[in-house]
């Protein structure tokens, strides 16, 4: 299947999610923006949360990166001397 084809597909079913989420579908399902709106507001902690984890992950592998850069540094000058 061509890639285009299957970006067309993802794009006409985002467009689905978001009819359904706000309109609904007469008779089956009543619209969703409620519940949409409660998972996000309870998603936006948890992805806080794991955000927080992930940069402080990257400063501490940054630091911890340059501290044995400076290390390597200090041996070549010893034994440049």
């Amino acid at each position: 299947m061509h890639p285009l084809l299957k970006a067309l597909i993802g794009v006409v079913v985002a467009i689905i999610g978001v009819c359904i989420t706000f309109y609904g579908i007469p008779g089956i399902i009543e619209p969703l923006k409620q519940q949409v709106i409660t998972v996000v507001l309870g998603a936006i902690p948890i992805v806080l949360v794991v955000f927080g984890i992930f940069i402080a992950w990257l400063y501490y592998d940054e630091w911890k990166i340059e501290k044995e850069l400076e290390e390597e540094e200090r041996k070549e000058k010893k034994k440049k001397k």
